[in-house]
């Protein structure tokens, strides 16, 4: 009976790889590009943050021409550098997380403090922050 076995389970994975050819001739090369995919890259200053340092810091960027309705990530990082944090992010002090609105252009980012509200989070003032889109189909 084991020997049974091993034979029909030999047939079934030879004939399952044998089945998977191509059944037409390749297609045509895609267009040249980054599949719709849009980078946003800005700076904030400590005018654009709202809030305390006992509640936290928001900003809220609002760009019209951002499609929200895909996928989205935000980044915090340094623009001359090109190093990037994916959000949501924390360090000793603060945790840093993002909110997206679908159906609009905007993406309101806050600074929070880690152990709130004992350990104070000054405003956040000049940071970098980059958005990446990827439209729905």
């Amino acid at each position: 009976m084991k020997n049974f076995k091993s034979f029909i389970l030999i047939i079934a994975t030879v004939v399952l790889f044998n089945s998977c050819t191509k059944d037409g001739p390749t297609g045509p090369q895609g267009a040249a590009g980054n599949a719709n995919v849009n980078s946003y890259t800005f700076s904030t200053d400590s005018n654009s943050w709202q809030g305390t340092n006992r509640t936290g810091w928001l900003y809220r960027y609002t760009n019209s021409s951002m499609n929200l309705n895909g996928g989205v990530e935000v980044y915090w990082g340094n623009i001359s550098t090109n190093q990037w944090s994916i959000i949501p992010t924390f360090n000793y002090i603060e945790f840093i997380t993002v909110g997206v609105y679908p159906n609009s252009s905007s993406v309101l980012i806050s600074f929070n403090p880690l152990d709130s509200p004992s350990v104070p989070v000054n405003n956040p003032g000049v940071q970098q922050f980059q958005i990446v889109t990827i439209p729905k189909l």
